[in-house]
């Protein structure tokens, strides 16, 4: 197995939108994707690769599931990358609906949710 193959699963810190001009600029100019749990905004850069952004309100819950969240947010869209569209900025906030049944989920159905989002990024 080379290593080409196992950095297209990779997360790096390049990957990741940070800072408030960013996420501002998503909000604005993005167009919007929605499921029953989630709502991806989305906007294109001029880079070569994707940047996720994650935004969580405290409103969402504990703190350690706003964390498992995030994780689980980031190992999906670390496994998805390969087969998206390359060049976006994405914002991805989770709905109020699954703060209520957050503690019913499980990782595999915010994995099919989201990665159907992602899919669907730039089509």
């Amino acid at each position: 197995m080379g290593s080409s193959h196992l950095t297209s699963f990779s997360f790096p810190s390049s990957e990741r939108l940070k800072g408030s001009k960013c996420f501002d600029r998503v909000f604005r100019e993005g167009y919007s994707l929605q499921s029953s749990h989630f709502v991806v905004l989305f906007v294109r850069n001029d880079l070569n690769d994707n940047r996720l952004g994650i935004m969580i309100r405290r409103k969402f819950g504990k703190a350690h599931d706003r964390n498992r969240l995030r994780r689980w947010i980031r190992e999906t869209y670390r496994l998805t990358k390969p087969y998206t569209v390359k060049g976006f900025d994405i914002v991805v906030l989770p709905r109020k609906a699954l703060s209520d049944v957050f503690t019913k989920v499980s990782f595999h159905q915010v994995f099919e949710e989201l990665s159907e989002l992602y899919k669907r990024i730039g089509a």
